[in-house]
């Protein structure tokens, strides 16, 4: 069994964490120390050979020795095009590959930011609905990330989901990472219904794949605390790390917005009642999980 990861100095990190739940905020935070190298949602190498997947599940068998050496390769080219010794990438679908991304970087350091499905869901159905922005759409064509031989896919994808949502907001067009039935479970709610399952089946996908990751390899942060006590939690999470966290938890004090935490309590009772008995389950168990800590 390979327990190194060629090409990369130091044990990798990988953010995950359900669409919206403030990973790219976090991420954003850690990178601005001097030795990390960042990469912003690889997700077209996460899904090398795999293109046309149904949805954004990969097992620890499909970690085959050929996609093993692309993807460390990939990102150890970009280490070396960088700063940065120590590569680090967010990626909110890797909720549902844990074990393959463990066996593809079998020292990575896993972060699993944890949000407030109530707050998840209402930023969530913001991304599902607001035309696609420019800039986002000319960085997702001319990706230099996209395996060769996975364009033509992710062509089709893109005249699907882009150009067709820019046509009709309401069509089929699925945001975010992408459970098993999804797109049945679109059909059937409300596209806030939708995102709040999605924020579950994220979670709960999480969960199952952290069980199999070592303790010393995996650290659960939740959002509402990273934005309430930023110092402290940004200096545990380099503890983890083994990252020196003064600088960039100073960073994180002075950019972060506590009132970022529970803005589902400004919306409307009746919204906030649709969406609670696809989730109440688990943010039930969220909480309880909170207060053992």
């Amino acid at each position: 069994m390979e327990t190194h990861t060629n090409g990369l100095a130091g044990p990798p990190i990988s953010i995950i964490g359900a669409a919206r739940s403030g990973t790219t905020l976090l991420a954003e935070i850690l990178s601005q120390h001097p030795n990390v190298s960042y990469w912003v949602e690889p997700k077209y190498i996460w899904r090398y050979r795999s293109p046309s997947a149904p949805n954004d599940v990969r097992t620890r068998r499909e970690a085959t020795p050929p996609i093993r050496r692309y993807i460390r390769t990939k990102f150890a080219d970009y280490v070396d095009r960088g700063e940065g010794d120590r590569f680090m990438e967010k990626t909110p679908s890797n909720c549902f590959r844990i074990p393959f991304v463990h066996g593809v970087l079998p020292n990575v350091r896993i972060i699993h930011l944890l949000r407030d499905g109530r707050d998840v869901a209402f930023s969530a159905r913001e991304k599902w609905t607001s035309p696609p922005k420019k800039e986002a759409l000319w960085r997702r064509l001319t990706s230099v990330e996209i395996p060769l031989r996975d364009v033509p896919a992710y062509v089709t994808d893109f005249l699907r989901d882009v150009v067709g949502r820019q046509l009709d907001p309401e069509s089929g067009y699925v945001w975010g990472p992408q459970f098993p039935g999804i797109h049945e479970v679109k059909e059937e709610y409300s596209i806030l219904e939708t995102c709040a399952i999605q924020w579950r089946e994220s979670v709960k996908a999480a969960c199952e794949g952290l069980a199999v990751v070592p303790d010393a390899q995996k650290k659960e942060v939740r959002f509402e605390e990273l934005v309430r006590r930023p110092r402290a939690v940004v200096e545990d999470i380099c503890r983890f790390l083994d990252l020196r966290g003064d600088r960039i938890a100073e960073y994180a004090a002075r950019i972060v917005q506590p009132e970022a935490a529970d803005r589902w309590r400004n919306r409307s009772d009746e919204e906030v009642k649709k969406i609670m008995p696809h989730i109440n389950e688990m943010v039930e168990q969220v909480r309880r999980q909170e207060k053992l800590v």
